[in-house]
Formats: C-alpha cells, sequence, structure tokens
C-alpha cells in the first residue's frame, strides 16, 4: 500500500514538473561583449557588437540589440542575457530576442 502510494506521489510529481517546465521563460546565456563596435552590414550597413559565448571563442558580429543593455565603448562586458523566440518575426528581423538579466562585469580597456 505505501509503495502504491510513493509511485502515484512520485507520478504527480513528474507531471507538475512537466508542465511547468513547458512555461519556463527563454534560456539563461553568458555572454562576452568585446569593448568597441564594428562595421558590419545587415540589412542595411551599421554597428555591430562583438561578442563570444566561450572564452576561447573569437569574437563575432552581434546584429541584435539587448534590451537592457547600456553599452558603452571602451569596455568588456560579461553578461547573463535571457534568449527568447520571437512568434512571427518580421521577414528582416531576428526570431530571437535577446534581454539582459545581469552585468557580471564591466571591465575598462587600458
Amino acid at each position: 500500500m505505501k509503495d502504491q502510494i510513493l509511485v502515484g506521489l512520485l507520478i504527480v510529481l513528474l507531471a507538475m514538473a512537466t508542465v511547468g517546465c513547458q512555461n519556463q521563460p527563454g534560456k539563461l546565456q553568458t555572454f562576452l561583449v568585446g569593448p568597441e563596435l564594428r562595421e558590419c552590414v545587415g540589412v542595411a550597413p551599421m554597428m555591430c557588437m562583438m561578442v563570444k559565448k566561450e572564452t576561447d571563442e573569437d569574437f563575432l558580429f552581434f546584429y541584435d540589440q539587448i534590451e537592457g543593455l547600456d553599452y558603452e565603448e571602451g569596455f568588456t562586458y560579461e553578461l547573463i542575457v535571457q534568449v527568447d523566440e520571437v512568434e512571427n518575426p518580421p521577414a528582416d528581423g531576428s526570431a530571437l530576442q535577446y534581454t539582459l538579466v545581469e552585468v557580471v562585469e564591466k571591465i575598462p580597456v587600458e
């Protein structure tokens, strides 16, 4: 009898965890942002941040914006960013939205 109750509780907890995961916000990622903007071409010529996700990677052009980030050239940043999928993105827009969660470090470049 106790085993049946425990199995039943386990099933209920697993079901709740599965339903809860479906309503979670987007994925959190760490971004390392370089100290200067660079010329790049998206839909039109523009200035892009240089971003990488791992320290041993090369910086790559970042064509989007990070909502909530007040970027200043001359600093390197370590950021925690929430990445969400955009429903029905415009034809010339990104399918992802980036929102600043935390500035972990902001270090002046000498």
